[in-house]
């Protein structure tokens, strides 16, 4: 499994380490980025909230969209409020959604 990201997301992410967490974290986050290697997908906004606007916020329309343009099988976040709906369960995009913890859970259990 390879991982695959908008611009969007690794904005978002350095923004939230930035208020939320110390440097060292930020730096951490930079060291992991930089590791995995992550492929970089771009996304139409306006084409993405065209076609899914009305599954998901708009904030997050262009994430669903990259998820769906690269053929993710996993689509990775904490956005319960808004990616764990009945909604985007029923549009049957074919893209499990998990948290992280459930993700890891799942994919590198030691059971």
């Amino acid at each position: 499994m390879k991982p695959v990201a908008i611009p969007l997301v690794l904005l978002e992410a350095d923004l939230n380490i930035r208020k939320k967490l110390s440097l060292d974290h930020l730096f951490l986050h930079y060291e992991n980025i930089s590791s995995i290697q992550i492929e970089l997908v771009s996304v139409d906004r306006e084409e993405a909230i065209r076609n899914y606007g009305k599954i998901i916020s708009d904030k997050d329309v262009p994430i669903l969209a990259g998820a769906i343009k690269c053929g993710a099988e996993v689509l990775i976040s904490l956005d319960r409020h808004h990616f764990f709906t009945e909604k985007v369960k029923k549009a049957n995009f074919n893209i499990t959604i998990q948290t992280p913890g459930e993700f890891l859970k799942k994919y590198f259990s030691q059971e």
